[in-house]
């Protein structure tokens, strides 16, 4: 049978009592474990005979259990996976076994695979309620540096707590790295890191923080304006924290910002075309990066004069017509001169 039905089988007769049973089917299990022939136990196979052990109290038994072997010939140790090692250790942390814990944590990345978020979670959790900040910060640190995401309803409970025990500096630096990489953190972090700051009396901190809300578009609600409004009219830095919270600062020169829910708009003359980029149009296509021309610091009438010569070279660019060869028979390409060229030359022959 192949392994979830056994598994299923396994919480049933564990469930009705019967724990003999149960034993044996997990013993024979692991000794027709002959991969890759045969897969016949899985991290979930493990999770439940560990978490029976734990169950009653078992602690020794259940580390022998998930480090367990068939006996057969030919029978191979199942190679633990991360999930394996999440459920025992999250099974120690539950029972105040911080050092049993840590010890497989290491065990795990000892073996090359990769602590999860829920893994982390667990363990950083464990070290808050056991009072140990500074391990908490460093297995928090490293979730960040390894590119794991920070939920809200996590990020806002654990920064709240660093920020109760003095962690200011290195909040900041945390938040500052989650800040670099995508996807931003959610405001709601901003506003527990930033109101921590502020009643920290760390105002220049605050500050940087958001400075970095208002790089990364993340929302300043009004009740956070108004608390920092508070802290900063106290002494006196109300401009400086005006000029921080000044959206503009972070706009594109010379162009304004679309209200939601505006549908951009087609250009209406010349001075606009600059900013217009056509598509679709073999004349354009040809001219490369010349048709977008870039409107910051430079004054309008010069903008107008290089936006008619664009058009000029648009309309005088040649156009192409398919033209049949009679020898082979083949349509081939043949550049055709534009309607304004051709008006010019039959004006020139006017002329003469």
């Amino acid at each position: 049978m192949p392994p979830p039905t056994c598994n299923t089988l396994l919480e049933v007769l564990l469930k009705h009592g019967k724990t003999k049973e149960a034993w044996a089917l997990f013993e024979d299990m692991l000794d027709n474990h002959t991969p890759p022939n045969t897969q016949a136990v899985n991290s979930d196979t493990f999770n439940i005979m560990v978490n029976e052990c734990f169950k009653l109290g078992n602690i020794e038994e259940a580390i022998k259990t998930f480090k367990k072997v068939g006996t057969k010939p030919g029978s191979k140790p199942f190679a633990m996976d991360v999930a394996g090692y999440n459920n025992i250790i999250t099974r120690f942390c539950e029972h105040g076994m911080l050092s049993e814990a840590e010890k497989f944590f290491q065990e795990l990345c000892g073996k090359s695979l990769t602590p999860d978020v829920p893994m982390y979670r667990t363990m950083i959790d464990a070290y808050l309620k056991a009072g140990r900040v500074d391990d908490a910060l460093r297995s928090f640190t490293k979730m960040v540096e390894t590119g794991l995401r920070v939920v809200a309803s996590f990020g806002t409970r654990v920064f709240s707590e660093f920020l109760k025990n003095g962690k200011n500096l290195e909040v900041a630096t945390l938040l500052a790295k989650m800040g670099e990489k995508e996807p931003k953190p959610d405001a709601s972090i901003y506003d527990v890191v930033v109101r921590g700051l502020c009643n920290a009396d760390e105002l220049d901190k605050s500050l940087d923080v958001l400075d970095q809300m208002m790089k990364y578009s993340i929302g300043v609600t009004p009740a956070l304006q108004e608390f920092v409004r508070g802290a900063f009219g106290k002494v006196g830095r109300n401009e400086e924290l005006d000029r921080v919270l000044n959206e503009n600062r972070w706009r594109f020169p010379g162009r304004q910002p679309r209200p939601f829910g505006q549908s951009p708009r087609s250009p209406s003359g010349p001075a606009e075309m600059g900013e217009w980029q056509s598509s679709g149009s073999p004349q354009m296509a040809g001219l490369g990066c010349v048709g977008i021309l870039p409107a910051e610091g430079i004054p309008p009438e010069v903008l107008a004069v290089m936006s008619l010569l664009l058009l000029v070279m648009v309309l005088r660019a040649p156009t192409y017509k398919h033209s049949r060869d009679l020898n082979s028979g083949r349509y081939i390409a043949v550049a055709a001169p534009s309607e304004t060229a051709t008006a010019e030359t039959r004006y020139t022959r006017n002329t003469q």
